[in-house]
């Protein structure tokens, strides 16, 4: 009695698996088929426990291409977008924007291009419950799947990755990323497979006075997105020397709890730091002031390409206990 027990358990997980790969297969042939999508939704995130400001986004794209993603808030409102010939990053917090052509293959993939890897990409995937009422009333009836994924670089550790399809369109409508530090939630409140886009919802308009840069900015994160683009022979900087902030207490007793800094910085081929400004704060503009003078003075082993040093852009992230 107890083989014969354990016989169906195994096949109970075997099955179980199988029909979640099904499903997934499923979602993947939809997402080849379609040529336009519009989609429209939020994103939550929480890095080291702190949970950041929630962030809306809209979604242009055609398969011959063209894509535009446009997020509000969260921790990297912007812009990025890619056509034939250019592709275009705008970041709201700084208020620059770059162009690349030909375009930056990181920012031309397709984002539902990860539900057509899904299959192969997602390690072990099992159904969880269905949820007949959706997730929190925000999204339709729809169907746990929960699975790991390896990001690149592995270095990070597997992420945990659990999506909810809707089984009536095969679609996904909500997916939730859970790294080492960090926790992403993108709820899809609106999906057009198919959508009529017109030459508007695709433009790339600049913002009054945005100033144009040569080096990279904090863009917006597509929809899926796992992994950090690293390129062969590239090794990444490394803090060799810093200086820590030093507050006031005055300044300090403004704050009134744990308040949150991050830095955009581009570290020179010398190690030094070619630019530092604020990205967001919760911090009194003094501590943010002060933390951004010790920052200024840190001093990196420099990116190389090859062997040879190149400039990078990095983010640096402050939390205060006032």
């Amino acid at each position: 009695m107890r083989f014969a027990l354990l016989l169906v358990v195994s096949s109970a997980g075997f099955a179980q698996t199988q029909d979640a790969l099904t499903l997934l297969r499923d979602v993947a042939d939809s997402a080849r088929m379609v040529a336009s999508w519009r989609i429209e939704g939020s994103i939550e995130e929480v890095i080291d426990g702190e949970q950041l400001f929630p962030a809306s986004f809209i979604l242009a794209m055609k398969s011959s291409g063209i894509v535009k993603f446009e997020q509000n808030n969260g921790e990297r409102p912007g812009i990025t977008g890619c056509n034939q010939s250019t592709s275009f990053g705008y970041s709201a917090s700084l208020h620059r924007f770059k162009l690349d052509s030909p375009p930056d293959p990181s920012v031309c993939g397709p984002p539902t291009g990860d539900w057509e890897g899904l299959p192969t990409r997602l390690i072990s995937p099992k159904l969880g419950e269905y949820r007949k009422n959706g997730i929190s009333g925000r999204t339709p009836a729809c169907q746990i799947i929960q699975g790991e994924m390896v990001p690149d670089p592995p270095a990070t550790g597997r992420i945990k990755r659990t999506i909810c399809i809707d089984t009536n369109r095969n679609l996904i409508v909500w997916d939730k990323s859970e790294g080492p530090r960090d926790t992403k939630t993108w709820i899809y409140s609106r999906i057009e497979p198919g959508a009529d886009l017109t030459a508007q919802d695709l433009a790339f308009d600049l913002p009054a006075g945005s100033v144009r840069t040569m080096f990279d900015i904090p863009t917006p994160h597509h929809p899926g997105e796992l992994v950090v683009p690293r390129y062969a022979g590239f090794v990444m900087p490394r803090v060799r020397s810093r200086v820590d902030p030093h507050f006031d207490a005055r300044d300090k007793q403004k704050g009134g709890g744990l308040g949150r800094v991050s830095i955009y910085v581009v570290i020179g081929t010398d190690g030094r730091l070619v630019d530092v400004k604020v990205l967001r704060s919760s911090l009194p503009s003094a501590i943010a002031a002060e933390v951004v003078r010790a920052v200024s003075q840190w001093r990196y082993d420099p990116a190389t390409k090859d062997g040879q040093p190149v400039t990078v852009m990095s983010t640096v992230h402050f939390t205060v206990n006032m």
